[in-house]
């Protein structure tokens, strides 16, 4: 029975997969968005994935094919000024920073969290040198303030990555929009919440909040060729200003 046990998963497992292909096919989807959506599903929920990676020793919890995207992208735009909401324990703030030294040296990365709990990301040279840890809601009214003040004249790139409630994602887009400068982006991430396709919570999520965001403001649009990996924790969430 126990040699049975596995081919019959196999099988399960590949009529399933087959099952939803003729469903995605029925409703016009390819089968390469299946395989896609079904992975994401499965990477986005496990423990040993995304949350268990650290960089130069910090937990920096990132989706590494979104990652690679935003490298190119912060390669083109070469901001002064990448703006993060969402610190946690400050992994990503390093990625960035440390990326930014090889493309514009005199960059800053300026990191927004409500809550202060990146005391190891704090003590790296790297952090101390080029990146200014904010603590508030990055709604709040003093702390946009604040951000404008430190951003003014300067290229700005901004990754919004903290609460991913729909109405809070909305309002960190109209608090930053004006920042960003024609030919740079917004990065939202975690769109792929509420069902696009993990379904977990938040919903709405962050993309809903692009979906009301880009109705309203014809400056920006989606760059969907920017999630050609197709494991994707952002989609909708590359917003370049394009006027």
């Amino acid at each position: 029975m126990k040699r049975l046990a596995a081919p019959l998963l196999l099988l399960a497992t590949l009529g399933l997969l087959a099952l939803n292909v003729y469903q995605y096919r029925t409703a016009g989807l390819s089968p390469d968005r299946v395989i896609g959506d079904q992975f994401t599903r499965i990477w986005a929920l496990r423990q040993d994935t995304w949350f268990a990676n650290t960089f130069m020793g910090v937990r920096t919890l990132q989706n590494p094919f979104d990652v690679w995207v935003t490298l190119e992208i912060l390669w083109d735009v070469k901001p002064d000024i990448l703006l993060e909401t969402g610190t946690f324990q400050g992994g990503s703030a390093l990625l960035w920073a440390m990326f930014l030294e090889h493309v514009n040296p005199e960059a800053r990365v300026i990191t927004i969290d409500i809550k202060s709990v990146a005391w190891e990301a704090r003590s790296h040279h790297l952090a101390m040198e080029k990146v200014d840890f904010l603590v508030g809601s990055s709604t709040a009214p003093g702390i946009v303030e604040d951000v404008k003040r430190r951003v003014k004249g300067k290229r700005v790139l901004a990754i919004l990555d903290s609460l991913h409630h729909g109405n809070h994602v909305y309002d960190e887009l109209i608090a930053y929009a004006d920042l960003i400068p024609i030919g740079s982006y917004i990065i939202v991430q975690d769109g792929a919440v509420c069902g696009h396709p993990v379904d977990v919570p938040p919903c709405p999520g962050p993309y809903e909040a692009v979906e009301r965001f880009l109705a309203e403001d014809d400056r920006f649009v989606a760059v969907r060729e920017h999630e050609r990996h197709m494991i994707t924790a952002n989609p909708m969430g590359f917003l370049k200003r394009v006027r």
